[in-house]
């Protein structure tokens, strides 16, 4: 997948570090690493947040909630595909299906869900570096990961 993105194109209309993106992108040379349909934990994307950890296949629980991912629609039990959608470009973390939020009851109605913990962030950081650092990404192992991650929330974290 990587490889056909124009990432420094991307991270002019994003606004993210160029190794942020690359952690971010998964490598389609090891497609059988990753899961193709969306995987999430309701926590983490009830803070409009989503970590690479949660597509590798050998993953089973979210580093900072450990919770187990979930694959399906909470409503209507389908499973989305781990590609861009059009359809719901605008409204991140719905289902393509019936449109609904994945973290159901972990979402405010008044869009008032703080932003995620530092200690959460800091784990599914220590997480991807463990992963990186076994092999799963030579080229951003080598870049600058100590930078944190970016998350979308723009209230301050706790």
């Amino acid at each position: 997948m990587r490889d056909d993105i124009d990432l420094m194109r991307l991270r002019r209309i994003l606004r993210l570090p160029e190794h942020i993106l690359r952690v971010s992108l998964l490598d389609a040379a090891r497609s059988g690493r990753y899961h193709a349909t969306f995987r999430y934990c309701r926590p983490c994307v009830a803070h409009g947040y989503h970590s690479v950890l949660h597509q590798f296949e050998d993953e089973d629980r979210c580093p900072a909630h450990h919770q187990f991912l979930e694959t399906r629609c909470p409503h209507c039990r389908r499973e989305t595909p781990y590609l861009v959608n059009t359809s719901v470009i605008d409204a991140p973390f719905r289902c393509i299906w019936r449109g609904s939020h994945f973290c159901y009851g972990h979402l405010s109605l008044l869009s008032t869900t703080p932003a995620m913990r530092r200690q959460d962030r800091l784990a599914l950081t220590r997480r991807l570096r463990l992963r990186l650092g076994n092999g799963m990404g030579t080229a951003v192992a080598q870049g600058p990961i100590a930078a944190p991650f970016v998350d979308t929330c723009t209230t301050p974290s706790r």
